[in-house]
């Protein structure tokens, strides 16, 4: 199998099935190392994508060998490569200083909780930079969506209001999507 063949799809794939197992992990440490790998790992496939497009055009890849309008279509511009590269950036520097104040703000069980719905967050929005069309632009807004009223309502053991929070953002989030559509 060529693996820049399937370039565009690895920025999705491997946060989507590392999320899972971040879950499984022990609360400590371990999870934050893994996610951080993981963001770092997704930023220079997004890199090599963006130095892809940049070299031979604009890159189609069907999933599943299902051609649009009935396959899922990710295509990557070179607009889109520098936006991927420029989330996945963001994702992988900021990681590394997360855990210091998620310690802090965050019980110490849910840690794993936390980098799972991190890394979700970053498939959405990733998801949404590359994938060609509407539905399934709204199906990743969705994603990381319901991905960051988990988060909010993590922050729940410093403050209960978290979780009025996490609610009233599901419902503007609701709202939104349903302009959306």
């Amino acid at each position: 199998m060529n693996l820049a063949a399937q370039l565009p799809v690895i920025p999705i794939i491997v946060p989507l099935v590392a999320a899972p197992l971040t879950i499984l992990m022990p609360s400590g440490r371990l999870p934050y190392y893994w996610a951080s790998a993981v963001t770092w790992v997704v930023f220079a496939a997004c890199a090599a994508l963006l130095h892809t497009v940049a070299a031979d055009g604009v890159i189609s890849y069907h999933l599943g060998d299902w051609a649009p309008p009935i396959g899922i279509e990710y295509r990557v511009d070179l607009a889109n490569a520098l936006v991927l590269t420029l989330v996945s950036g963001i994702a992988a520097m900021v990681m590394p200083f997360s855990y210091a104040s998620i310690s802090t703000e965050i019980d110490s069980r849910q840690i794993n909780l936390f980098y799972a719905a991190m890394l979700i967050c970053m498939v959405g929005l990733l998801g949404v930079t590359i994938t060609g069309d509407a539905f399934n632009v709204f199906v990743f807004l969705e994603i990381s969506s319901l991905s960051t009223y988990a988060l909010v309502a993590l922050g729940a053991r410093i403050d209960r209001r978290a979780l009025t929070a996490a609610f009233n953002y599901l419902v503007m989030g609701t709202i939104g999507a349903t302009f959306f559509v």
